[in-house]
């Protein structure tokens, strides 16, 4: 990457001294970061080259436009405004959930998103590039509806070539040496590593990063054994793919609050071990239930396939869970 004469920088770091009008662009990624910025990019650069591993599922983005009536019936109409987002909350609920628990809603999942495919891409050579070969939501579903016009445009290409290297004049594949004035990684973020760049220690000299090296584990994603009056927010496997983390954070401030009365006096409250213990068999056996385990690579896995990310339960279930009194699932050390 050194090696390369141009510009480049990550997606996540992206550097506004640049001006990409009339340049030779390669974007490195096709994912949700990569869906987001290749539309503008497209329209700026002279050349775009899109170097695609895999394909992502992509289902239509719904911003519905509200008119004034509508507008003003939401703000005067009590309930209206809780009504609706309640429908959109029972809808992903009774939807989206099933169909990543390889439930009823699957086919409608796979069936939106090759509509969406075929509706936006004519071209059946690259509609084919951008056909995935494994099941809807095994990695993360982009959901967008600029992306695949922009795949389309006449400066734009989509490459699967294997890359093999990053050369002085741009990406070397298998095939070629795509040469580039820019490069964009879109490639990716450290998901998995829950506490980078911090270290932190619990009772006795333990070291959380030594005792999750193997995975980020913490019952109901808030508290871990051994590491007493620590509580976590959107911790492991608290991620979601089909409703709000919000809720999801709502959920565990909610049982946080309900543990702080047993902190008085300076106590100090961990959870049980063998609550974590049952905790993690029961995760493991929600997780074989899932498709995220399904034969595909994404950053809800460690490197050893463990997903460590998402939950695999409705939110309804977490609210349950995690609004019961906490007292009998932890202890005072």
């Amino acid at each position: 990457m050194d090696d390369f004469a141009g510009t480049s920088f990550h997606s996540s770091r992206w550097d506004h001294s640049q001006d990409l009008t009339g340049r030779r662009v390669a974007v490195i990624g096709s994912g949700s970061s990569a869906a987001q910025l290749i539309p503008p990019v497209a329209r700026q650069a002279e050349r775009l080259e899109v170097f695609q591993r895999t394909p992502n599922w992509v289902i239509p983005k719904p911003d519905a436009t509200f008119n004034a009536a509508v507008r003003l019936a939401f703000r005067f109409v009590p309930g209206l405004q809780r009504a609706y987002r309640e429908y959109i909350y029972r809808y992903a609920e009774a939807t989206l959930y099933p169909a990543l628990a390889r439930g009823w809603s699957e086919d409608l999942l796979r069936r939106r998103a090759l509509n969406h495919l075929r509706d936006q891409v004519k071209d059946p050579e690259l509609r084919a590039r951008l056909t995935p070969d494994y099941p809807p939501g095994c990695k993360r579903v982009v959901i967008d509806s600029r992306f695949y016009p922009a795949l389309t445009r006449p400066n734009v290409d989509v490459v699967t070539d294997k890359i093999v290297r990053i050369t002085e004049k741009g990406v070397q594949t298998t095939e070629s040496v795509h040469e580039a004035d820019t490069i964009v990684y879109a490639t990716g973020f450290r998901s998995t590593e829950f506490l980078a760049p911090m270290r932190v220690t619990g009772r006795d000299g333990v070291d959380l990063a030594t005792r999750w090296a193997g995975g980020a584990e913490a019952y109901l994603g808030i508290a871990a054994p051994g590491f007493p009056n620590m509580f976590l927010l959107y911790g492991p496997n608290t991620n979601l793919g089909h409703n709000s983390i919000i809720y999801m954070i709502e959920c565990q401030v909610n049982h946080i609050m309900n543990c702080l009365p047993h902190l008085s006096d300076g106590r100090r409250l961990e959870v049980r071990p063998e609550v974590m213990d049952a905790w993690r068999r029961r995760l493991d056996e929600a997780m074989g239930r899932m498709v995220w385990g399904d034969g595909c690579r994404s950053w809800y896995k460690t490197a050893d396939g463990r997903v460590t990310n998402n939950w695999p339960g409705t939110t309804m279930l977490y609210r349950r869970l995690t609004a019961k009194p906490p007292r009998a699932a932890y202890r005072e050390v």
